[in-house]
């Protein structure tokens, strides 16, 4: 697997960091994304964190998001996005079938 990491995604692809920064507007609540290093990459670090999310692809964990129950959905579209990074496709081209059923048992573990 070629190396991934969140802050290519978060950092460098304006429409996944524009999607993923008016989410957590959105949500008004508190959210932080770090690196697997705890670096901060989005949000604003919160000494008390509540719970952390990870966020991984092939069993490699790239990052956490931080933050209340709605920052599991952040963390899912990460996932869901993190292939575009990858594959360097533009986001609006983005196929969207790597979205398995582990992916989806997750998303409905962390909501449901």
């Amino acid at each position: 697997m070629a190396r991934v990491n969140l802050k290519r995604l978060v950092g460098r692809k304006k429409e996944a960091s524009s999607i993923i920064n008016h989410l957590i507007s959105a949500m008004d609540t508190s959210i932080v994304v770090k690196d697997a290093d705890g670096q901060l990459l989005l949000g604003v670090d919160d000494e008390n964190p509540t719970d952390k999310y990870p966020v991984e692809l092939e069993g490699e964990t790239l990052g956490w998001v931080i933050g209340g129950k709605q920052a599991a959905a952040v963390a899912s579209l990460l996932i869901y996005l993190l292939p575009s990074v990858l594959m360097n496709w533009p986001l609006a081209q983005h196929p969207g079938t790597h979205f398995g059923s582990a992916d989806t048992r997750y998303v409905q573990r962390v909501l449901g």
